[in-house]
């Protein structure tokens, strides 16, 4: 004779399954089909239609792997392409602590050593001072910092003899999880365009930036960056992200019609 189930453990046995459903996609991005918007792809256009030999300077002034940076990484993915092309010229700065912690590992993420440091991209490292480092950056870099994040002097890096100042750009990227004041009055407004990474309840504080067009386009974490993946034809965290919520809903589902099935079943048992 079978043995039965005790219902006691019925509970653990669901969660086991449902950590390993959520895993699944979290290793293996499936790439569940998501909806691109409009935004989502006017950012993409706005990179790739950049001028020949630009250089776009991305503000990483948060860390958190497994939300805002996810979307840093996408974007940062797509202005590596063109770099690595020769078309466009990278330079990070970061304006705290905090979003240097994990740099190493978005790095290694990114893939930078085929880039020849210097030339094609430049990290300025610590630009201490938040919106006042904003303001110096875009002012005069070489005012704000003198060496890069490695110490080695502005003066000796090939790239830096063409960005003096925000006129040298052809792109402002921010990536933020806060207000956006303060990168559209020091970066905003200057004749380059600028893209947020901000997060996804900020949306509405971005929307007169958005509507006076010193805000070109943002990026959300979630589904925006996960539908920006797609279009990238780079399926990332933002990816799995979405996969392993669409599979955990359709489980949770699943787990619902079952359940009422086998308690109806067992009362029909005890009849």
């Amino acid at each position: 004779m079978a043995r039965k189930l005790k219902p006691e453990f019925e509970d653990s046995i669901v969660m086991l399954l449902f950590i390993v459903v959520a895993s699944v996609p979290m290793a293996v991005p499936i790439g569940i089909p998501v909806q691109v918007d409009a935004m989502t792809n006017k950012l993409y256009n706005i990179i790739e239609n950049l001028p020949d030999g630009g250089i776009v300077l991305y503000d990483l002034t948060i860390l958190n792997w497994f939300t805002n940076f996810q979307s840093d990484i996408a974007i940062l993915k797509q202005i590596l392409r063109r770099v690595r092309t020769g078309e466009l010229y990278l330079v990070i700065m970061n304006e705290d602590t905090g979003s240097i912690m994990g740099i190493d590992k978005a790095w290694n993420t990114l893939k930078l050593g085929d880039l020849q440091y210097g030339v094609q991209w430049v990290w300025l490292g610590l630009v201490p001072g938040a919106e006042n480092a904003e303001a110096a950056v875009a002012a005069n870099v070489w005012a704000a910092k003198e060496t890069d994040h490695y110490g080695t002097p502005l003066s000796q890096l090939p790239l830096m003899q063409r960005f003096h100042s925000i006129k040298d750009l052809v792109l402002v990227c921010t990536g933020m999880n806060t207000s956006p004041d303060p990168p559209c009055r020091q970066f905003g407004g200057k004749g380059v365009p600028l893209i947020l990474q901000n997060g996804i309840s900020t949306i509405p504080l971005m929307m007169p930036y958005v509507e006076a067009g010193v805000i070109v386009a943002y990026m959300t974490p979630g589904l925006q960056t996960a539908g920006y993946e797609k279009v990238l034809g780079e399926l990332g965290l933002a990816t799995s992200f979405a996969d392993a919520q669409s599979v955990t809903v359709l489980y949770a589902l699943l787990i619902m019609v079952l359940s009422n099935i086998m308690y109806y079943r067992r009362r029909r048992m005890k009849k």
